[in-house]
């Protein structure tokens, strides 16, 4: 019995000796580091300063799943140094908001963002930059607001936009698109709402074909069924269930004019299902068209409003 009592009082004050508070910033070096993170603060879901995660054997960032919040920048790379074994950021999936900025840069073997699923907010730039394999950006599509500039560029295996649909292009200050050698997609409501009302610099080039200058953009925009000549009311229009595999509920603030239409366009531009409006909650059958992420389109004589849906 004595011996039991003993063991108790000695993992007791071992508990004590290794578990900290929260640190003020975090430099992560090595798996073992990243591995020992809940072990040393096994109640730290908030970092109030910066998070670096810069290490040559580094694999997963499973360690990191307590995290919630990072008040200062998020570095997954850094300039002189990668992270060459990250395949993706599963581990970080709990993380709902960046403080500062979130720089995702010279990571060789990553191909997706999964792990960022849950993330709504950068305070600073989101900077894409120098990630090899990384061929999708979907898993920052709950990401609605950064609070400096979009930075896409060097990612050579990049051919789509996808993933950045959903942020307000009024929260992005200058934008940087150049050296994706395969990306041709950037017709996404985000980047198409930005360059019709810029907010600072634009820099577009060295892309594939279709992403290659601002004006290619502007044009697969159009053709896209988002003209950017014409004014975006997309927080107005309501579009549920979303996402649905037979049919939508699309509700618009006021009673639609006489020459309301509503059509959905594909990524591609074309236009699939086109119907004229009468009522303020009008439901759509789409049981016919194929999964995927499609454009929604209301017109009338005054306005233009454009939504975004899901067909499973």
């Amino acid at each position: 019995m004595k011996k039991i009592y003993t063991l108790i009082v000695a993992l007791f004050f071992v508990t004590k000796v290794f578990a900290q508070p929260c640190p003020d910033s975090l430099y992560l070096t090595s798996q073992a580091q990243v591995d020992s993170f809940q072990v040393l603060y096994p109640n730290c879901t908030e970092i109030d300063g910066d998070v670096v995660i810069d290490g040559g054997d580094i694999t997963n960032l499973n360690g990191l799943s307590i995290l919630t919040l990072i008040g200062g920048d998020l570095q997954i790379g850094v300039l002189y140094s990668n992270n060459p074994n990250l395949i993706n950021l599963a581990g970080l999936d709990n993380v709902t908001s960046v403080g500062g900025h979130l720089d995702i840069y010279n990571n060789d073997a990553l191909t997706s963002l999964t792990g960022l699923d849950n993330m709504t907010f950068v305070g600073g730039r989101l900077l894409i930059s120098s990630n090899d394999a990384l061929s999708s950006l979907t898993g920052l599509d709950n990401v609605t607001s950064v609070g400096g500039t979009l930075w896409i560029s060097e990612n050579d295996a990049l051919t789509s936009l996808t993933g950045l649909d959903n942020i307000n292009a009024d929260s992005i200050e200058d934008l940087y698109i150049d050296e994706n050698q395969l990306l041709s997609s950037c017709a996404i409501l985000s980047i198409c709402n930005y360059l019709a009302n810029p907010n600072g610099t634009i820099s577009i080039y060295n892309n594939a074909t279709g992403c290659d200058s601002p004006e290619e953009v502007q044009d697969s925009c159009e053709a896209n069924g988002v003209n950017i000549d014409e004014q975006f009311i997309a927080d107005k229009l309501v579009i549920y269930p979303n996402p649905s595999s037979t049919q939508i509920t699309l509700e618009l603030p006021t009673t639609p004019q006489k020459n309301t239409i509503l059509t959905i366009y594909n990524l591609n531009g074309q236009q699939l299902i086109t119907q004229p409006i009468t009522e303020p909650q009008t439901v759509v059958d789409i049981d016919g068209l194929p999964s995927g992420v499609y454009f929604v389109k209301v017109v009338d004589d005054e306005k233009v409003m454009v939504g975004k849906m899901v067909k499973e």
